[in-house]
């Protein structure tokens, strides 16, 4: 069975980390894709410049993602 694409307007509220509280753009991403996280480039970032931040599904509520991490 193929995946279906998230709607035109999908969008997954953050929690803790540098975007917490923003939301995440998951437009055109299938819900497989959204369900293995997100790596977000930003300057608001706990390394440098270019840095990403990472953000997983929530446990139990994957509309939801919360920071787990950064990397360069």
């Amino acid at each position: 069975m193929a995946s279906s694409a998230l709607g035109a307007a999908a969008r997954g509220p953050t929690g803790d980390g540098p975007l917490d509280g923003l939301l995440l753009d998951i437009t055109g991403f299938t819900r497989e894709e959204a369900g293995t996280g997100v790596a977000l480039a930003t300057e608001l970032g706990q390394l440098d410049a270019g840095s990403r931040a990472i953000y997983d599904p929530r446990l139990g509520d994957a509309e939801h993602f919360d920071w787990t991490g950064a990397i360069r």
